[in-house]
């Protein structure tokens, strides 16, 4: 298991402080860098993927031969900041068509990015505008929004001193984009039904259902 963290265009050390709050993790973890790979790019990041399954071949000509095999290790869950959101997601949609696992993608502020594909998709926003306003572009499972608001940055950098909502509603506009037996219905006794939580805390009750933790 897998877990690919692709961020925004911002310091690395924001990054870092980010990925501290992941820990720990029952998965390797791998943090696209922002040079050579621009974030935004889907071909650029699935290039990273490629070198780091060391692959003899590139994922578009293994979607072409329809030849890979579904090893577990291959599965990868997505976490995907601001920038990093458009390149995540348009690589987990064809490393998904590549015939390979993708467990989930987290979208964190990716506003403005429309987020459909066949695997459990979360957005997690800095404001209750941009949570409510990123309906109709997709996400497919519980998100979560500030409150009070906090700023893009530092939802990234600080996630554990963020507090905010778990919306665990299903939203009709994404329906249709996400088979009802891959909406995640998460059933444990984790903060998701209390309030107020963190931002730490949401992400730490999705990377536990979904075996990363």
């Amino acid at each position: 298991m897998t877990v690919v963290t692709i961020p925004g265009i911002n310091s690395s050390w924001m990054t870092r402080k980010f990925v501290h709050q992941l820990r720990p993790l029952n998965a390797d973890l791998w943090i696209v860098p922002d040079y050579p790979y621009p974030v935004y790019s889907p071909h650029h990041v699935l290039e990273f993927l490629d070198q780091r399954c060391s692959s003899s071949t590139t994922i578009a000509a293994q979607a072409q031969t329809a030849e890979l095999s579904k090893n577990p290790s291959e599965a990868l869950l997505f976490i995907g900041f601001s920038a990093g959101v458009v390149g995540g997601i348009g690589a987990a949609r064809q490393w998904q068509q590549a015939g390979r696992i993708v467990k989930a993608f987290i979208a964190i502020d990716g506003w403005g990015v429309p987020l459909y594909g066949e695997f459990p998709i979360h957005r997690m926003s800095h404001d209750f505008w941009t949570h409510w306003s990123s309906h109709v572009l997709g996400g497919t499972g519980v998100s979560f929004y500030a409150t009070p608001s906090t700023s893009h940055l530092e939802l990234w950098r600080s996630p554990h001193t963020v507090q905010g909502i778990a919306d665990t509603s299903t939203h009709q506009t994404n329906a249709s984009h996400c088979p009802t037996q891959q909406r995640p219905h998460i059933h444990s006794p984790t903060p998701l039904n209390r309030h107020p939580i963190t931002a730490a805390q949401f992400l730490q009750v999705l990377l536990l259902h979904y075996g990363e933790i």
